[in-house]
Parts: C-alpha cells; structure tokens; sequence
C-alpha cells in the first residue's frame, strides 16, 4: 500500500507527471529535460530524485553522461501506463512530447550523442520512418530476460 501511496504523490505533480510522459519515449539527460521543459537544472533534478525515489525512473550511465530511464518495471504498472494515454488529453503533455520528436529530428538532444554511440533506435525517428515505436512492454520483457 505505501508504494501505491508514493506512485499516486509521483504522478500527482505536474512537473513530474511531464517527466515521466517525456522518459515514457525515451531516456533523457537532465539538460535533454531542463531544455524540453523549459525550467532549471536545480527543478529537474529535484523532480527527478522524487521520481527515482519512488521507483519510476532509474538513472544509467552511457558515455560519460547520465541518462534517466523509466524502470521497466514500474512502467508496466497501470497507473503508469495511463500515462501513454494523457497526451491526448492534456494539450501540455501532447506539446511536450511534439517539442521531443523536434529536437531528435534536429538532433539537438544531448542523449542523441549517447544513443548514436550504443545504436539505440530513438522512438520518435522510428515513427517518422514508419516503423513501430518499441512498446515499452516488450522493453520490460527484454529487460526481464
């Protein structure tokens, strides 16, 4: 019950509801964020810890640069699930994630520069292509594995 508790005060902050819609995409730099949100560094990374805290977001290491994830599994969780489905019914969230495929198309994020090193596919680009975005079920189970 108490990490319910703590997954329902997670989601319940705008900032960090953004984040989490954001990191449902793709893994991200606190730069890549501060940029996407247009808030400080200070506001991200407090917002990001709260997240780590409550098992959402896990932080890795690539390249010299630490990159925030979903935890896979967390992100097969309902509540967080509904997430994916916001988009469509908060504007915010939708332009959010508009602002996202802009930049990786620019290729102006600053996690490109990691992913590009380790050829992980970035979702927004596999949609421009017409091909499937990776379902983060699938991601879970490879996780698992």
């Amino acid at each position: 019950m108490e990490q319910l508790t703590i997954l329902f005060k997670a989601l319940s902050e705008p900032a960090r509801l953004r984040i989490v819609n954001l990191l449902a995409r793709r893994s991200l730099c606190v730069s890549d964020l501060q940029q996407l949100l247009a808030v400080s560094q200070p506001y991200v990374s407090r917002h990001l810890a709260f997240l780590r805290h409550a098992g959402l977001v896990r932080r890795m290491r690539r390249q010299g640069r630490e990159l925030y994830v979903l935890n896979l599994t967390m992100a097969t969780h309902p509540f967080v699930s509904l997430v994916n489905e916001l988009p469509s019914w908060k504007p915010e969230l939708r332009a959010d994630r508009e602002k996202l495929e802009q930049l990786e198309l620019q290729g102006t994020l600053r996690a490109d520069r990691c992913h590009r090193q380790t050829a992980e596919p970035s979702r927004a680009r596999a949609a421009v292509e017409g091909k499937d975005p990776i379902p983060l079920s699938s991601l879970a189970a490879k996780q698992a594995a």
